[in-house]
């Protein structure tokens, strides 16, 4: 049948003029999501909410049609409870179709089906995962099958790096049953910590910035409630002033983040701080270094073993920055240079992505960083012109070939893609008319 979503401002306007579409089309079906049940109470109090006006317009055009006009409208919600008695009156939704949780013999079917064009290893036993997956939706089936199916293509991406033979997508692409053993690092009777540092005016769980135009602006947090959302500033909390640099907010934080989370830490950080370099910008990454050593020695005082970390940079081309990265490399399993497809395409943006931290090292790199920040403040306080200029020796970082040689490509490659760009916004200034085929 035909599905119409409504999400647009006019569409009780459209659902006001249904005759013209009925004498086109003898048999139509609307389905209709459950937002626009809820709550009908407060349809009264005015049209300032969309879902309110859309159900009033439901109902008026459910009580004008006749036995004759051969209309269907399917409502599916996730339960009965959260609809208004309103809409079961005699004439408007006049059956209800429970659908339940699908039985073992349903799950087998939605695993089969979702996994027929996958290469699947023998090893996987299906009647192992029907009994795992007891009252679970057929969404949430094929949600494991998409992440095992991303699992095992990034394994195999990861050997074809690291293998010189030619090999067929066959020989190495299988989804095993260890990729549907792969546990979250979110345990299930746990919350899911996420802090942002020097972020605001968003932020999850817990936040850190700067007081004044930085400040989170809980009014504006639409990703969850704000009271999901805990903002801390520094050893005097609430009445601090959120300034990373200073090596006792950055303990302060540390003291409470333990202190909610149960000395665990937080599974993932995200720090995206920057500050105006205007008529600077190409020393940017000079007058920003001390903010990207905080970041990172931050997330290393907060992040739990085995979790993420991510950190928006611009260039990486000083000592300096190339010594933080490295120190990142050590300190984590995995670390990324990413440019992101919804980054500005002539900007120098771009993420520092670090993946499962790890514990033999974690905390020598974080007591060598702490030092680093409190030198860089001494020579800020003394208003020095020398200040930190590097943190590892340069043989040390061309001695790794494997990571010399890819913060060097990286910094190319992403350098060609900024040039390309900008010529092409200085070419669309010379001639409007011009198109980006």
């Amino acid at each position: 049948p035909h599905q119409t979503f409504f999400s647009t401002s006019s569409t009780h306007k459209r659902l006001a003029s249904p005759t013209s579409s009925r004498s086109r089309s003898p048999q139509r079906y609307f389905r209709l999501r459950d937002r626009f049940f809820r709550s009908y109470d407060q349809i009264e109090l005015g049209d300032q909410y969309q879902p309110h006006r859309v159900a009033n317009q439901i109902l008026i055009e459910m009580d004008g049609m006749s036995a004759k006009e051969n209309v269907f409208i399917i409502g599916a919600a996730v339960g009965c409870d959260i609809i208004h008695p309103i809409f079961f009156k005699t004439g408007r939704f006049d059956h209800i179709i429970i659908i339940p949780l699908p039985d073992e013999q349903s799950r087998l079917t939605i695993f089969k089906v979702c996994l027929k064009n996958s290469p699947v290893a023998e090893d996987v036993d299906f009647d192992y995962l029907v009994n795992k997956t007891n009252k679970f939706t057929g969404s949430d089936i094929k949600n494991i099958c998409l992440r095992t199916g991303q699992l095992a293509a990034r394994e195999f991406i990861e050997k074809q790096e690291q293998t010189t033979t030619t090999t067929t997508l066959n020989q190495l692409f299988k989804i095993s049953r260890c990729h549907f053993d792969k546990r979250s690092l979110v345990h299930p009777d746990e919350p899911f910590y996420f802090a942002d540092i020097c972020a605001g005016p968003g932020g999850f769980s817990f936040g850190f910035t700067l007081k004044g135009k930085s400040d989170f602006a809980l009014q504006k947090f639409l990703a969850s409630t704000p009271e999901t959302f805990d903002p801390y500033y520094d050893v005097k909390d609430l009445d601090g002033d959120g300034d990373i640099f200073k090596s006792e907010n950055i303990d302060a934080l540390q003291n409470y983040v333990n202190k909610c989370t149960m000395h665990n830490g937080v599974h993932i950080v995200m720090a995206d701080g920057r500050f105006s370099v205007e008529g600077q910008e190409n020393i940017q990454e000079i007058l920003s270094k001390q903010l990207y050593l905080c970041q990172f020695l931050t997330a290393l005082s907060i992040l739990r073993l085995g979790d993420h970390f991510v950190c928006k940079s611009f260039h990486v081309f000083t000592p300096f920055s190339v010594g933080f990265v490295y120190l990142m490399y050590r300190t984590f399993n995995q670390i990324s240079i990413h440019k992101l497809v919804t980054s500005r395409l002539a900007n120098s943006e771009r993420y520092i992505i670090c993946k499962g931290l790890r514990e033999d090292i974690r905390d020598i790199v974080r007591s060598y960083m702490y030092e680093i920040n409190v030198l860089q403040n001494k020579c800020n306080a003394n208003s020095e012109d020398n200040d930190v200029q590097s943190i590892v020796p340069m043989h040390i970082l061309k001695g790794n070939k494997n990571f010399y040689e890819y913060v060097r490509d990286s910094n190319n490659q992403l350098s060609e893609h900024q040039i390309r760009n900008l010529r092409k916004i200085r070419a669309f200034v010379s001639n409007a008319t011009l198109r980006d085929n």
